[in-house]
């Protein structure tokens, strides 16, 4: 059946409607590469005028194709003129000094007319797409790191844990005066310094304890300037901007200075003649179309806290690799590269995102953001009791041979009646063999086979009166990880101090 005139306009308009609307550009070229028909939405999607495509060739995409990706593109061209093999090929193009773009362009089919094959294809956008997948591989990657850096952050406080406690005992088996106190006070003093790298790698893997207040970000940061001023020095312009009024925040206060401090190093680093750094706060809202661009954002309302500073920026490679640990462009010796993944994992932890936006030569943006709250500030609450012993019987249950020891030897020595087990198992058998009540079960949350709040259970069905307290150098586990501190959680972080373990334990005993 033929169709009629009025038949055929009408098909036509619809045909070039439906390549006006869909996505992606379509096009078709002879085989000697020059360009035969090209869609109107190139214009849109590119700031091309057809005409210019036409008076080209495909020589427009070649010249904006970034130097790296060329030769797969042209190859791929090659092999379909060659052996009318389809392609389809990402790569990085441009126009003029504008940003990269990813495309995507795919050769469907080819044909012969008059003895001219031709070739047709589609060009699409693919930059967000490219932004997306490369934002969940850093996720993954950080994670992966992020768990490595969490095993070996627990192993290590276990070791520490029996260094400090036996660094205790033979100080205290000294006399005053004896020379041998100083060693054991260099001992101390590495033990610190060993623990606080164990509490960064533990931050930026996300499993360290916090103790999570209600709290206006505005009286932190303000609460920091003095220390700040001194530690910027006098040749960088410091200026602290908070919006009034601002919503608060539910985080670990000290683990937010922390982030604070750290963002503020870097940027006085990056400044070494003298420049100027900024603090602002303010309440910002998250879209769905930010948390489209950023994967691991939820859309809400959140406080941010953005730290600027006018110094020598970052590459886009060494921004790619900036929360990883130990990685640093600082000078041997000075920076360990923990600042930023710590950062990152304490604001992680708490909830939230940070972002950074940083040009070569132009400065460095760092934002903080934290879930905004809808409750009152808390005043935080300290302990003043000393390290006092008792009479309770406690149960003991850590799997590392030399730390059980060495609380076994700590609270023995205070007064305490001891159960001590190796694992869950033993724990339980211990208790079905003992006459009397149990107060506390002491033990480590994690290990293997019956963990310790499994174990805990247990003890509490045979003795609901029997108290818990965990101790452990992660708090990957779930009665932990959530709501760490929480009322019904009694923790204490390793590596501890005696006396730190001696007043947690009568803390509990006594609540």
């Amino acid at each position: 059946q033929v169709m009629s005139m009025r038949e055929l306009e009408t098909a036509e308009a619809r045909y070039r409607l439906l390549l006006d609307r869909i996505p992606e550009v379509v096009w078709t070229a002879r085989q000697a590469g020059k360009v035969t028909f090209v869609t109107d939405n190139v214009s849109r999607l590119f700031g091309l005028d057809p005409e210019e495509i036409y008076a080209d060739g495909e020589r427009f995409l070649f010249d904006g194709t970034h130097p790296e990706d060329r030769p797969a593109l042209q190859a791929a061209f090659e092999a379909m003129r060659s052996k009318s093999e389809p392609f389809d090929v990402v790569f990085r193009w441009r126009r003029g000094d504008e940003p990269w773009m990813w495309l995507r362009n795919r050769a469907v089919a080819s044909y012969e007319v008059d003895g001219t094959r031709y070739v047709e294809g589609m060009l699409s956008d693919v930059t967000a797409e490219r932004k997306m997948e490369e934002a969940l591989r850093q996720a993954q990657k950080m994670e992966a790191i992020g768990q490595l850096t969490g095993g070996i952050a627990h192993d290590f406080n276990n070791i520490l844990a029996a260094i400090v406690s036996n660094t205790y005992f033979l100080t205290e088996a000294l006399e005053e005066g004896d020379p041998r106190r100083a060693d054991a006070d260099e001992i101390q003093v590495a033990v610190e310094r060993a623990s606080a790298l164990t509490r960064q790698l533990l931050a930026f893997s996300r499993r360290q304890v916090l103790a999570p207040t209600c709290f206006d970000i505005n009286d932190t940061v303000r609460g920091l300037e003095r220390m700040l001023r001194r530690l910027i020095g006098e040749d960088v312009e410091f200026v602290i901007r908070c919006a009034e009024g601002i919503g608060k925040v539910r985080a670990d206060v000290g683990q937010v200075e922390q982030v604070v401090m750290n963002l503020v190093v870097n940027a006085r680093d990056a400044m070494p003649t003298g420049g100027k750094l900024t603090i602002e706060t303010a309440d910002v809202e998250l879209d769905a179309g930010y948390a489209a661009d950023h994967p691991t954002v939820a859309p809400g309302a959140y406080v941010v806290v953005s730290v600027s500073d006018t110094g020598c920026g970052m590459s886009r490679e060494v921004q790619a690799r900036l929360f990883e640990p130990f990685f640093t462009t600082k000078e041997q010796g000075k920076g360990t590269g923990l600042g930023l993944s710590t950062a990152y994992g304490i604001v992680k932890q708490s909830g939230g995102h940070i972002s950074v936006y940083s040009e070569v030569g132009h400065g460095t943006v760092f934002r903080v953001y934290l879930p905004r709250v809808d409750a009152r500030p808390e005043t935080a609450r300290r302990s003043d009791i000393g390290q006092p012993g008792g009479t309770e019987t406690i149960l003991v249950v850590e799997d590392d041979e030399r730390l059980r020891a060495a609380v076994t030897r700590i609270l023995s020595g205070k007064g305490y009646r001891l159960l001590v087990a190796g694992d869950g198992a033993s724990a339980l058998k211990l208790l079905g063999e003992h006459e009397g009540p149990v107060h506390l079960v002491l033990s480590d949350a994690i290990m293997p086979g019956m963990s310790g709040p499994e174990a805990v259970r247990e003890v509490q069905r045979c003795s609901p009166e029997t108290r818990a307290l965990f101790m452990s150098g992660y708090t990957d586990h779930a009665v932990l990880r959530e709501g760490a501190l929480q009322s019904r959680v009694n923790f204490i972080q390793k590596p501890f101090a005696p006396h730190a373990l001696l007043r947690k334990v009568r803390e509990v005993l006594d609540a």
